[in-house]
């Protein structure tokens, strides 16, 4: 009886999981989607926004320099480079690889979310009026730390 117990459990706990993934996938697969659907946008105003020397970096940037009344050769401006494709099917995994990435990044609260109810059963009733706050933090940090890497880390590193 007690074998009966855990396998039932088990299975449980399978079942939670499966759909769990489900889930997660369902919610990367929909904003992949949308975001093939705006390749172009995305290419030309984000990705490739750093080739402007009128990237909102580039300008605080110049007006640290000149407030500091520092050397003009400092200033950060926008590259103008290419991307080149050597493989027949190139263009078409660059637009899916960047529409799945858009997509994960997009979805991330919704996974997030997904874990918390996954996880928020096994808690005690007085930690679960906290799941908001969690989810709604958490996803906060994330996107803070994807908007310091593009508007702080991929100038810095396209400048050098």
């Amino acid at each position: 009886m007690d074998i009966d117990i855990k396998k039932k459990t088990f299975l449980n706990f399978v079942g939670l999981l499966r759909s769990f993934l489900i889930k997660c996938f369902i919610g990367i697969v929909l904003c992949s989607s949308i975001a093939f659907l705006y390749t172009n946008f995305i290419f030309e105003q984000i990705l490739f926004a750093p080739k402007n020397p009128n990237f909102p970096i580039y300008i605080w940037h110049r007006s640290l320099i000149d407030f500091f009344n520092l050397s003009s050769s400092l200033y950060m401006e926008g590259i103008d480079f290419d991307i080149q494709n050597r493989k027949m099917d190139g263009q078409l995994m660059i637009m899916i690889w960047t529409s799945f990435t858009f997509g994960l990044i997009a979805s991330f609260p919704w996974i997030l979310y997904q874990i918390w109810k996954l996880v928020q059963p096994k808690l005690y009733n007085s930690k679960t009026r906290y799941s908001i706050v969690f989810v709604t933090i958490t996803s906060l940090l994330f996107f803070i730390g994807v908007l310091f890497g593009y508007f702080i880390i991929v100038p810095l590193s396209i400048a050098s």
